[in-house]
């Protein structure tokens, strides 16, 4: 029962956070607890196929590596869904629907720093 409790409660944290932003100290344990239970930070990675765009995902998989989280990394290629997304300029990074980094290749200590504060 105990086991079922805790689950519940984390889960409705992660429910939480993820609709809410919560600031101070309480926030930053919730986040933590995000990542821990086993959510994935979706990233997401445009770009045509050119080699920019082929050195992001290569900086952005050297990045979750070296930070060791879970993360779902997606390349997005298709011209439609790039304009879905408002991207104009790439490669770009989109961390969770929030662009990040658009028109340039980021280096993995810049894209390390955008996914410490996603977990």
């Amino acid at each position: 029962m105990n086991q079922r409790k805790s689950f519940v409660c984390q889960y409705t944290a992660i429910l939480f956070i993820q609709n809410f932003s919560i600031p101070g100290r309480v926030g930053e344990l919730l986040k933590n607890e995000h990542n821990k239970v086993g959510i994935m930070v979706t990233i997401e990675v445009i770009g045509t196929g050119c080699a920019n765009c082929k050195r992001q995902m290569s900086n952005v998989e050297s990045a979750v590596k070296q930070l060791g989280i879970t993360a779902n990394i997606v390349k997005v290629d298709d011209i439609a869904q790039i304009m879905e997304r408002g991207v104009m300029m790439m490669p770009a990074i989109i961390i969770d629907g929030d662009l990040k980094i658009s028109g340039r290749v980021a280096d993995v200590p810049e894209i390390k720093k955008f996914l410490a504060g996603c977990v």
